[in-house]
């Protein structure tokens, strides 16, 4: 597969990250993906031993929303034995010529672009089918990754890296955006604007600029998946006790 070009309105910024178990084959991985993609950036992110299983939580919660929290982290703490918790290399690369078919995949089949999917499954017979590597299969994965992990979105990243810039790996050393809570309303909504389905239903009319909590000030969101969107924001419930109150806290 030869499908790099100079320009495509139809290409595709992805994200595949190879974690530290699989470092040993990391300059043959590179090696595939630049003999059929545009590397943009590579990066070495650096999360504390201790910050991550906190920040793979909020990485992979949207594939596993479906758990409870206590599953979810246990899933997440295998997933650590296997993958590994120390430093591991994201490569963020253009496709030009994205292809799209169904393949089967561990949620069930689904419509994907196979250039992405193919790679990522090549890649992981080297390590006899383990999911050492990680891979995204559609614009919408993406720019959620992207977003949770750089802060930045696809547009928002591509201003920055342009194809044919200079190659310098870098390392990074930032948690998920809002780790430790969100620096600003605007941070919170630019995470939620780019990963998941929402609409805010009270409270809205004064947003940004001139939103406060005095009174009866808490926001109102209708949103796709409930755990989703406590996971993806680190939310604490206000009354945990009442399973049935979706009445939460979010650190800003």
């Amino acid at each position: 597969m030869e499908n790099k070009k100079l320009s495509s309105k139809n290409s595709e910024t992805h994200l595949l990250i190879i974690w530290s178990k699989a470092l040993i084959e990391k300059p043959r991985i590179l090696k595939d993906i630049a003999r059929n993609f545009e590397v943009k950036r590579v990066v070495n992110i650096n999360w504390k031993k201790d910050d991550f299983l906190k920040n793979l939580k909020r990485f992979y919660c949207h594939s596993q929303k479906s758990l409870k929290n206590d599953d979810f982290e246990v899933l997440l703490l295998n997933k650590m034995r296997k993958c590994g918790s120390d430093p591991f290399c994201a490569v963020i690369f253009e496709d030009y010529s994205p292809i799209y078919d169904i393949r089967k995949t561990s949620s069930g089949p689904r419509e994907v672009n196979t250039n992405i999917f193919d790679l990522k499954k090549s890649l992981r017979t080297i390590f006899n089918g383990e999911s050492l590597i990680h891979a995204t299969d559609n614009p919408f994965e993406s720019n959620k990754d992207l977003t949770v992990l750089f802060g930045k979105n696809t547009i928002d990243h591509n201003l920055i890296y342009k194809v044919g810039q200079d190659i310098e790996e870098e390392t990074y050393k930032d948690n998920t955006l809002g780790f430790d809570g969100f620096k600003s309303l605007n941070e919170l909504f630019y995470l939620l604007n780019n990963t998941i389905e929402y609409c805010v239903i009270r409270n809205y009319e004064c947003f940004p600029d001139s939103y406060n909590v005095h009174g009866h000030g808490d926001i109102d969101l209708l949103v796709e998946d409930l755990n989703y969107m406590v996971y993806l924001t680190d939310a604490t419930p206000v009354y945990p006790e009442l399973e049935y109150r979706v009445h939460y806290n979010i650190l800003i």
